[in-house]
């Protein structure tokens, strides 16, 4: 099924209706997946026929696809927060990437962890570090510490030894969050686009020195092959969302589960702004990818 709705709402309210559907209401695990900066066009399952996402694909053809979600703002806190308090970001008061949620705000982690749920959360990012108030309603929160991000490896790996130690009676909430299509764009070899040439890496620095070689201007070419890395980059995160949920399947039954995947924004490569997204309003940064899987209640 295929819902052809313009969304704004975060992704994450999909699942309270369900927490209340009947008298005695099921207790499903959530799990949430968030995967910063990840352009829904640049998906095969939005249509994309030269993109590198099998798993990402699979899980699609078993859930609700939606087909035109929209992120509230096009930068990480500020659309991250929204997902986690059901508010928009001039409700919840972080606007930015340098403000942090109030303890005030109240997040679906803490109702869920009052209502009896184990919670846990792994980000990729520290801008969604303890610091920025992600944490809030976590009983086990791993960030990246001093670190400025970690790979989608190490960050997947944490969260399935953590699944690992969870009873099947008793429901959890998981979210992860998966930094990696963020620039800079250095997928790892062996998801290195063709196309990418000999270029396996670029920063913003970089670019901006490239950029003021040509009179401001980044050159077709170098723009193609910059758009092949963040294509590996995504290829990347792919393989280790299905990593993550071959594990969650190991372990759970998928109709006890309910898993969201979705991103905060996507990425500007064209109308005048290239690599990036906070200054970009148009499509490529505003429409998110978004997809739910409940067996139990919906079918694919």
């Amino acid at each position: 099924m295929r819902l052809a709705e313009k969304l704004v709402l975060p992704a994450i309210l999909l699942a309270l209706p369900l927490l209340g559907a009947c008298s005695e209401p099921p207790r499903p695990n959530f799990v949430v997946i968030t995967v910063d900066t990840l352009r829904a066009d640049y998906l095969g399952f939005y249509g994309d026929s030269s993109a590198r996402t099998p798993r990402l694909d699979a899980l699609a053809a078993a859930a609700t696809v939606f087909d035109s979600a929209a992120a509230p703002m096009p930068i990480t806190r500020p659309s991250h927060f929204s997902m986690l308090t059901s508010k928009y970001p001039r409700e919840h008061g972080v606007l930015n990437n340098s403000t942090s949620l109030p303890e005030s705000a109240l997040t679906l982690a803490e109702i869920l962890r009052t209502s009896g749920y184990s919670t846990a959360a792994f980000v990729g990012t520290r801008l969604l570090g303890r610091g920025s108030g992600s944490a809030q309603g976590f009983g086990r929160f791993k960030s990246t510490g001093s670190r400025r991000e970690r790979p989608a490896r190490q960050v997947v790996s944490r969260a399935l030894e953590w699944l690992q130690g969870q009873s099947e009676d008793e429901p959890f909430f998981l979210w992860v969050h998966l930094f990696d299509p963020h620039m800079p764009y250095a997928p790892p070899e062996e998801f290195r686009p063709a196309g990418a040439g000999e270029l396996t890496s670029i920063a913003w620095q970089e670019l901006d020195a490239i950029a003021a070689d040509n009179d401001g201007d980044v050159p077709a070419p170098i723009l193609e092959q910059v758009q092949h890395l963040y294509r590996g980059e995504i290829a990347y995160t792919d393989h280790w969302i299905g990593r993550l949920l071959d594990g969650l399947d190991a372990r759970f039954d998928p109709d006890d589960t309910l898993v969201v995947l979705t991103a905060d924004h996507g990425e500007c490569f064209e109308n005048g702004i290239y690599f990036d997204h906070a200054h970009c309003l148009f499509e490529p940064a505003m429409r998110i990818p978004l997809l739910v899987r409940y067996p139990a209640q919906f079918r694919a």
